[in-house]
């Protein structure tokens, strides 16, 4: 009797930049990532069978779920949030590393890294853009941003992580955030079909 084959699978990671210009962003904390987490899980749902990893950082980095059934407990997941949002400056140098370094450690999955911040960066672009390089060819892991704010920096955030590896979102508008949920759905069914077995 012949068996399945198993879909390919994934491992996305989510990191939020808790640094202190998040909280500061029109002066509404915790507007930015609650938006994300469920943009995330829109494009998460579009795309099953992924396991999900979810981390703050800035001048420390937190591990706030491991979890497959994730989406379930939002709510549990934007408490940790604001529990974690630092005051300090973010260092994705240091951060990229660090959590991926710490997924590598509980699965053997291509990675998808997707950081959420604003366009501020703690380091040159050169060098994170070495670390994504690193990341990618020592780690089975792709970077991707999505960025609010602003000023999209597109240019700079393409030199970064690649064409097609940057989405920017500066508005609530219900089109605009569809079309911000179709195009990180892209990238992870993107990454994900490279990996089908």
């Amino acid at each position: 009797e012949s068996k399945k084959s198993e879909v390919g699978r994934l491992a996305l990671v989510l990191m939020c930049d808790s640094s202190g210009s998040m909280i500061e962003y029109n002066g509404r904390p915790l507007m930015n990532a609650a938006h994300f987490i469920t943009l995330f899980g829109e494009a998460v749902k579009q795309v099953p069978g992924c396991e999900v990893y979810v981390y703050t950082h800035a001048d420390k980095v937190n591990k706030v779920v491991t979890d497959k059934e994730w989406i379930k407990n939002k709510t549990r997941i934007g408490e940790a949030f604001k529990s974690q949002y630092a005051n300090g400056c973010q260092n994705e140098l240091r951060s990229y590393k660090i959590i991926i370094d710490d997924v590598r450690k509980q699965t053997k999955l291509p990675i998808l890294g997707i950081n959420f911040g604003d366009t501020e960066y703690g380091c040159s672009p050169e060098e994170i853009k070495s670390c994504v390089e690193d990341l990618k060819m020592n780690s089975n892991c792709i970077m991707t941003v999505f960025n609010t704010g602003s000023s999209e920096n597109k240019e700079e955030n393409e030199y970064i992580y690649g064409e097609g590896n940057f989405i920017f979102m500066n508005s609530v508008i219900q089109s605009e955030v569809n079309k911000a949920i179709d195009k990180l759905a892209n990238i992870i069914k993107r990454e994900y079909n490279k990996h089908k077995k």
